[in-house]
């Protein structure tokens, strides 16, 4: 499957974005950790370590320019990535306002009071270009909610800072509701940042997938041409997508040249043997095509696969096949997030079991069912 230079790079790191998170948490932690064996308040002038919003603003400054780099060539990921950027940029200048701009000249009476209100409007401006990037290169998993996380806290986070510059005399002291302003944006900052990595590193959904391979066909973009000559004719045919999502919108994966052979849940038994130990029967779980060999399991049942069974279906199931090099490779280039590599035409995989298709698809021509 076709990975972008930004997912090779760290591949070992991006292996699932639990281990991402973990590891942004260790960094906040040992941190924190610096901080509070200082003995200097948290939030004094002389702190020790200042882990602001900027700083973390700037790392997703860096990974969004990575990955707009590495989507140059396909139109619908640059403007998304492009969007990113931006945003990521006006949230790393944002604690610098007043050296960018004259605030002190504007009044020295209101000076403050500008400068939050501009902060409210760069922060409200850049959570509006994440989320219209998220919607464009289609982000699922743990992004979405982790962008409506960070609005939340950046709701918070600005209400305070309002209140500390607009009522400095609220029971609750402005020094205090400054920090809640610093440490609501840095967590609002992370979750952004967090959503953007996600965005990376997990499956899109079937539905944006087949709109973009749609597109991408259609344009015949300079990187499918690409991902198309890499592929070969050998693997022009399977790609992976989910039990939930392999009948969710049959129209858009016809019109992605995307069909979907039937498929089976078998159940029964097979022998099991060890070194020493009499042999023993043991329940068998697959998903196979129509023409597929059950030699070896007995007492099998074989049901048509409608949809998913939460108690037995926990793996992915690979059906695609594409009815082109051009649609196979509109689809990588759409779908780099994809978090596994079939080279199979066809492929059916559980958690313990997997089964393939014999028909191979013939380029420029859609393979039977």
């Amino acid at each position: 499957m076709h990975r972008s230079g930004a997912r090779a790079a760290i591949a070992p790191l991006a292996a699932s974005p639990a281990r991402l998170s973990l590891a942004g948490a260790a960094v906040v932690l040992a941190v924190f950790l610096i901080q509070y064996t200082s003995g200097v308040s948290p939030w004094g002038h002389f702190a020790p370590v200042e882990l602001s919003s900027n700083i973390v603003a700037l790392a997703g400054l860096v990974w969004t320019l990575i990955e707009l780099r590495a989507h140059w060539g396909e139109r619908r990921l640059r403007a998304a990535w492009a969007a990113a950027t931006i945003a990521m940029a006006m949230l790393a200048v944002d604690g610098d306002l007043d050296a960018v701009l004259p605030i002190e000249r504007w009044g020295p009476a209101n000076w403050a009071v500008t400068e939050m209100g501009l902060s409210i409007v760069t922060w409200l401006v850049a959570a509006g270009l994440l989320f219209w990037a998220a919607r464009r290169f289609s982000a699922r998993g743990i992004a979405t909610p982790a962008l409506g996380l960070g609005l939340g806290l950046q709701a918070i986070a600005q209400y305070a800072g309002w209140l500390s510059v607009s009522q400095p005399q609220t029971p609750t002291g402005a020094e205090v509701l400054e920090y809640l302003n610093d440490i609501g944006e840095l967590a609002a900052t992370l979750a952004y940042l967090v959503a953007l990595l996600v965005a990376e590193f997990s499956p899109a959904p079937a539905r944006g997938a087949a709109e973009a391979a749609g597109s991408a066909a259609q344009t015949s973009a300079p990187s499918a041409a690409r991902a198309a000559a890499a592929l070969g004719h050998r693997r022009a045919g399977a790609e992976i997508v989910s039990f939930l999502a392999r009948r969710s919108d049959s129209r858009r994966f016809a019109a992605a040249g995307i069909a979907f052979p039937p498929v089976y849940r078998v159940a029964g038994f097979s022998w099991r043997e060890r070194p020493g130990e009499a042999p023993w029967r043991a329940p068998h779980l697959a998903y196979v095509f129509g023409d597929a060999d059950l030699s070896g399991v007995e007492e099998a049942e074989r049901a048509p696969f409608a949809r998913p069974d939460p108690a037995l279906d926990d793996g992915w199931v690979v059906v695609r096949r594409h009815a082109s090099h051009a649609a196979a490779a509109g689809y990588l280039a759409a779908s780099a997030e994809l978090s596994d590599e079939n080279s199979p035409p066809a492929m059916v995989q559980t958690a313990t079991a997997s089964s393939r298709s014999r028909a191979r698809p013939v380029p420029e021509r859609r393979s039977p069912c």
